[in-house]
């Protein structure tokens, strides 16, 4: 009888210790395949502005931090090598297609990424525990939990995916004792996204909590991880140093709160991402303002109920750290991988996002395994583990679907954060692109409603208001509120720009329009400003019939003062007053202000008002 050699035997005895593994990596594909027929969203339009689409192997600009446009460079963000994966992906679909658009071919590496990520959770798994059968059941339910959609179907998102790959590359080559290696994929791991560091005292705790053999803290096994640390993060200052990174408040309107109200709100936000881990029935690819709003009591009950959790998990993995230490690495590991992500330790750009639970997600399943692990008989585990895996795989399918293009994913915003002034705005953007003026603007106003301090809606709403041919007084006033509430609308040029439109100061317009482009040519509110004087100029073809100032005279003695603002705005865009009327009618405006509970700008008016009447000196 023929015997089987040796050589195949391992081979085969591999294949099966891997079979959980790649299960999980195939059933990865088969949930998340139809994103392969998706087009792009959010923030995958970067990839075709970035200048270095046609330099794709000039490593020495990715790690510049050159991946994005000039203008483009307000992110904060620091992820040269995953920035190069996007870049080889265009390139790549260029070589295949002729196009760089072809998004089909970044949706099947975003894809595959995925199914590589769930491959490798099943093998650190197995080997941190020597359990396959909990590392296999934990695995399934990780590639097929709907909260990753964003990642496996939104291009950009892959940053979480090719961290995740390296990250647990690094885990695995530290735990065997190949610290070259191991620096190296902690490098690529911080090179795909900045939480990545989260890696380094993950690994710590793992170590402690299942030794590998020698001392649980062995001092030279951390020289690599620490330099390689020092290097990216000398590298990141020098890439990033000079941006102006912001998180708009509608994004995370704690980034700029005090420490209390920031930890409070992030409590409430930690709860939320448990509920949606292990019952996802209520996800959205959108969380911003006002669909969540800071928290600033201690009594909030999503504050008390995180507070309930966070003690009663953290006993019970004190408490059975030596019995049973893999509750303790769900305990410890996952609030180590969201301390980064939570807006705890840090502001972040976003108070909440799927894409962030991608890594800590991995504990929840691990423990929902470690549970059905115990049902008996083990054949009832099984089912349980089957049931949960299809429960999960189709809720997946469906938010994938989301990701099909912008107008789907930004209705379905709309749907699941009504309250979400950036999902109505998303969706202005998104029917403006496909004609749909009327229902644009209506969605513009409705993220205005909810918070009327955001210029993006404004610039979305001009274009639209352009197409339509409304009134040029609204044109100018929308892109003037583009300009007044943008992040940098504190510099003194836009500010000498508003002043000109507050008083129709055409020429004074033009004169500010031309010190920007000479300063910066690809100054992002230099269109702005031009399509003020374009407003202005459709304006002046309007016949002028000198009723405006009589007319805001008429209501401002009679008290209407919505109408007089209104009117004495016109006016002075047309420049239909008498020149030495300027200063008092825009103190008059500055009394309207006031009175309907416009405080600041009747501030700005009155000084306004001044300037103007000592330069008419």
């Amino acid at each position: 009888m023929d015997e089987t050699p040796p050589t195949s035997a391992n081979a085969s005895g591999a294949w099966r210790r891997s079979a959980p593994g790649l299960l999980a990596a195939a059933l990865a594909v088969l949930v998340y395949a139809g994103t392969l027929g998706h087009a792009q969203a959010y923030d995958d339009f970067f990839i075709l502005r970035s200048p270095l689409l046609a330099h794709p192997w000039n490593l020495k600009e990715f790690f510049a931090g050159g991946f994005y446009a000039r203008p483009d460079r307000t992110l904060g963000l620091y992820r040269p090598l995953g920035q190069w994966s996007l870049v080889l992906n265009a390139n790549l679909a260029k070589a295949l297609t002729g196009k760089y658009d072809a998004w089909a071919v970044y949706h099947v590496v975003s894809v595959l990424l995925h199914a590589v990520a769930s491959f490798l959770v099943f093998q650190c798994l197995s080997r941190v525990l020597q359990a396959r059968w909990v590392a296999g059941a934990a695995a399934i339910l990780w590639a097929l939990h709907p909260i990753h959609a964003e990642v496996a179907a939104n291009i950009t998102a892959r940053y979480e995916s090719l961290a995740l790959i390296f990250g647990i590359g690094f885990l695995l080559a530290h735990r065997s004792g190949r610290r070259i290696l191991a620096s190296l994929l902690l490098f690529g791991a911080l090179g795909c996204k900045e939480s990545a560091i989260a890696l380094v005292p993950m690994a710590i705790g793992v170590d402690a909590l299942f030794p590998n053999g020698g001392p649980r803290f062995d001092v030279r096994r951390w020289i690599g991880p620490v330099v390689v640390v020092a290097i990216w993060m000398v590298l990141r200052w020098f890439a990033i140093s000079e941006e102006e990174p912001s998180a708009p408040y509608v994004a995370n309107p704690v980034a700029a709160a005090a420490f209390g109200v920031r930890a409070l709100t992030a409590a409430k936000v930690q709860l939320l991402y448990l509920r949606d881990q292990l019952l996802p029935l209520w996800l959205s690819a959108d969380h911003s303002f006002r669909q969540l709003a800071p928290i600033r009591t201690l009594a909030d009950p999503f504050v008390l109920g995180f507070l309930a959790v966070a003690a009663v998990v953290a006993t019970v993995a004190w408490l059975q750290r030596k019995r049973r230490p893999e509750i303790a690495l769900c305990v410890l590991v996952y609030a180590v991988l969201f301390a980064l992500a939570s807006n705890f330790l840090l502001p972040i750009g976003t108070i909440m996002a799927d894409r962030l639970a991608y890594a800590p997600s991995i504990f929840v399943c691990l423990a929902l395994a470690l549970l059905l692990a115990r049902v008996r008989p083990r054949g009832a585990g099984v089912a349980g583990v089957a049931v949960l895996a299809l429960f999960f795989g189709w809720q997946a399918r469906a938010r994938a679907a989301v990701w099909k293009d912008e107008l789907t994913l930004f209705r379905d915003e709309v749907r699941t954060a009504p309250e979400s002034a950036k999902a109505h705005a998303n969706l202005g953007d998104a029917l403006r692109q496909h004609g749909e003026l009327a229902e644009a603007v209506a969605e513009y106003q409705r993220a205005l409603e909810i918070y009327p301090y955001w210029p993006e809606p404004y610039v979305g709403l001009g274009q639209a208001y352009e197409q339509l041919e409304v009134d040029p007084e609204i044109l100018i006033n929308t892109w003037a509120d583009s300009i007044r509430y943008g992040t940098r609308g504190e510099r003194p040029l836009l500010g000498e720009a508003l002043a000109a439109v507050d008083v129709g100061d055409w020429p004074g317009l033009i004169d500010v329009r031309n010190r920007i482009a000479a300063a910066d040519p690809e100054d992002r509110f230099l269109v702005r400003v031009e399509r003020i004087l374009h407003g202005a100029q459709l304006l002046a073809d309007v016949n002028r019939d000198g009723e405006d100032w009589i007319q805001g005279n008429l209501h401002f003695r009679l008290g209407d003062w919505q109408i007089a603002e209104t009117r004495y705005r016109r006016a002075l865009h047309h420049r239909d007053l008498p020149g030495n009327e300027i200063p008092a009618t825009v103190l008059n405006m500055a009394t309207c202000c006031e009175r309907l509970g416009r405080a600041p700008r009747a501030d700005h008016l009155r000084r306004l008002a001044a300037a103007w009447a000592s330069r008419s000196r």
